[in-house]
């Protein structure tokens, strides 16, 4: 859905703590500046539910730059996929510096 510059500088006076206003197809996603929790579930309760058919969505601070700051850009090969440190060997205890040999059994 489209919307006019117009309209959302009248959702900022509808919602003046509001730091920036983002339009999804059922949903207006406001971040709102940073307050302390206590503060932000006060707030939750003066700040309209609805503008229209779109149901109106609060986020205490940024929420993009929160996620952009969470996103890795460079792999780490030392964690696995759960995140957790993985305990690599790469050493080939085949080649004969290491000690390596192999028996061929015949059955």
């Amino acid at each position: 859905m489209f919307h006019r510059f117009e309209t959302f500088k009248y959702l900022h006076t509808c919602v003046e703590v509001a730091q920036h206003v983002s339009s999804y197809p059922k949903e207006l996603l406001f971040e709102l500046y940073p307050v302390s929790d206590e503060e932000f579930e006060s707030l939750l309760s003066t700040l309209p539910r609805r503008f229209g058919s779109m149901i109106a969505s609060y986020v205490n601070g940024e929420l993009v730059s929160e996620m952009a700051s969470r996103r890795v850009k460079i792999p780490n090969p030392e964690h696995g996929a759960s995140g957790k440190e993985s305990i690599i060997d790469d050493t080939n205890y085949l080649l004969p510096e290491n000690g390596g040999k192999m028996f061929v059994i015949a059955a």
